[in-house]
Order: structure tokens, then C-alpha cells, then sequence
């Protein structure tokens, strides 16, 4: 009896820990995607030192984070390293290749790479997504980059979808 009780102890102290593991670590992947986001506005406020830090501090907690790989890849575009950010939006999209944030991510920096017929299934990709917020800035971007390619009949197609969306939203 005494062995059996023993035993239920053992195991209830590996589910205990096992899910304080599996809090761990979605708390880490919490922290690193805040940590992620305050890297993405440094750098819109021209703070590329200060957002390295705060990538670093994302990557020690959640190295294979998807959102966290992106964030590496818009820091890296932003340093003008091309090569390592498609390196890092590449990872982002394998570990969620159905997340339309990154996959409008990954079409801005193709954008902005100037390799617009690529950027475009991306960018309508997370337009269709049911589970993006942004659709609508998706819906544009995908415009823009009809633009681009000179399809105006599709990118103000697109622009009237990003209106309508974004009129909903407000």
C-alpha cells in the first residue's frame, strides 16, 4: 500500500511538473513575443541597439518562436542584411506556415526586397486568412503589390476590400 501511495506521489510530482513545464514554457513564449514587439517598435523609433537587446532577450526565451524568428528577420532587414532576414522569415513560416501575420511579414519584406510577384501570394494569403485582424492592411498590401506589377484592375480590386474590412473595424 505504501509503495502504491509512494508511486501516486511520484507520479502526481511529474504531471505537477510537467505542467508547470508546459506553463514555463508558454509563459517564456509570452515573454519572448513582448520581448519580439518591443524590438519591432525600437526599431521604428531608429533604436537598432536597444531592439537588439530585446531580440537576444526573445531568443534566450523562446529560440523557435515564430513570431519570434520574424522579429529576427525585421531586425535584420532593417540592419541591411537581406540574406539572414529571408534566412529568418523562412524559419518563421515553416513553424507557422498559417500564421497571417507572418506571412504579411514575410510579404513586406519581399515588398521590400523589390520581388513583388513573390510578395503577392503571401500577402493574399493573410488576406484570406479568417483569423487575421489585419486583413485589411493584407488586402492593401497586396495592392501595392499589383501596382507594382502593373495589374491597377486587381490592385484597386484589393484596395476596395481594404476599405471595406477596415471600415467594418471601426
Amino acid at each position: 500500500m505504501f509503495i502504491i501511495r509512494l508511486l501516486s506521489l511520484g507520479f502526481l510530482s511529474l504531471l505537477l511538473c510537467g505542467c508547470a513545464t508546459s506553463s514555463s514554457s508558454k509563459n517564456n513564449a509570452q515573454l519572448a513575443e513582448i520581448d519580439t514587439e518591443l524590438a519591432v517598435l525600437d526599431l521604428h523609433q531608429n533604436q537598432a541597439e536597444q531592439a537588439k537587446v530585446h531580440l537576444l532577450d526573445a531568443v534566450a526565451l523562446a529560440p523557435n518562436d515564430a513570431m519570434v524568428l520574424a522579429g529576427e528577420g525585421f531586425y535584420d532587414l532593417n540592419i541591411h542584411e537581406t540574406a539572414r532576414a529571408a534566412l529568418f522569415y523562412h524559419e518563421a513560416i515553416a513553424v507557422a506556415p498559417h500564421n497571417p501575420e507572418i506571412q504579411n511579414d514575410y510579404g513586406a519584406f519581399l515588398f521590400q526586397t523589390q520581388q513583388f510577384s513573390l510578395a503577392l501570394p503571401y500577402f493574399l494569403k493573410a488576406a484570406y486568412s479568417s483569423d487575421n485582424l489585419y486583413a485589411g492592411e493584407a488586402f492593401e498590401n497586396a495592392a501595392l503589390s499589383e501596382l507594382k506589377l502593373g495589374n491597377s484592375s486587381l490592385a484597386k480590386y484589393y484596395f476596395s476590400e481594404a476599405t471595406l474590412l477596415q471600415a467594418s473595424q471601426s
